[in-house]
């Protein structure tokens, strides 16, 4: 693909992309994450986890250090915040409305800026998106964006997601969306795919997603980003 020419950084999700459904890292995408950032090609990690823990796992496997954190809410470099979404919604009330429906509050709530993540729970279980917007709606909480990872369902504050996060990155630092590759297996990466020069995902990737990516791998998570890294320097001219 010649739009691939023109990659600087790419953007990736991280549970189930990076990761496999029990959350263990494929060492196969650190490999790929390192032989990017080596050849010149940044990667960005972009997760609805806090940024203290996003931040860790930057260092740790070796990329630039830029993280999207909070689906979008907060961008960081490693540990330390350099843009934060302002909340504008209750946080103990979204907190006890969200309970009462019997999630349970994320052990990461405390180290979040802005965004609230919560588990499902067997009560829980069956709770659309709509159904618990209804309910909030209902205790006077309006104008949050609520997705579900898949992971845990997030509250957020209206129109932000993913995609205004790898928005605002590319603005601080200067580089337009065309020369941004976006990775992605879930519903709520759809955002980052449609905004994208090109979009890519994992051959365990949505239904929704598979019609959106661009390329769509032939091998699940790691794996698959390790597939696609590869792909990504050959077509650059930066294979081995």
């Amino acid at each position: 693909m010649r739009k691939l020419r023109g990659i600087k950084i790419v953007v990736t999700d991280v549970d189930g992309t990076l990761t496999d459904n029990k959350h263990i890292i494929s060492v196969k995408a650190i490999e790929a994450i390192r032989i990017l950032e080596k050849k010149g090609i940044k990667v960005i990690l972009v997760s609805g986890n806090a940024l203290p823990i996003l931040g860790t796992l930057a260092r740790y496997i070796g990329t630039c250090g830029y993280v999207i954190a909070e689906n979008g809410c907060v961008i960081g470099r490693f540990f330390k915040p350099i843009y934060i979404v302002n909340r504008k919604f209750p946080q103990d009330k979204v907190t006890e409305i969200l309970e009462n429906l019997g999630f349970i509050s994320s052990p990461t709530n405390p180290y979040r800026y802005v965004d609230l993540a919560f588990i499902r729970t067997e009560k829980s279980a069956k709770l659309t998106v709509n159904q618990i917007s209804k309910t909030l709606e209902k205790r006077g909480i309006r104008n949050v964006e609520i997705t579900d990872s898949g992971f845990a369902v997030h509250i957020a504050p209206q129109g932000v997601n993913k995609a205004f996060g790898v928005q605002k990155l590319v603005e601080i630092m200067n580089i337009s969306l065309e020369n941004v590759l976006a990775v992605g297996d879930g519903d709520n990466d759809a955002e980052i795919l449609e905004i994208a020069g090109v979009s890519a995902c994992p051959a365990n990737a949505s239904k929704k997603i598979k019609e959106i990516a661009d390329i769509v791998l032939s091998k699940e998570n790691g794996d698959g980003f390790y597939e696609l890294a590869s792909f990504l320097l050959e077509i650059q001219g930066k294979g081995d």
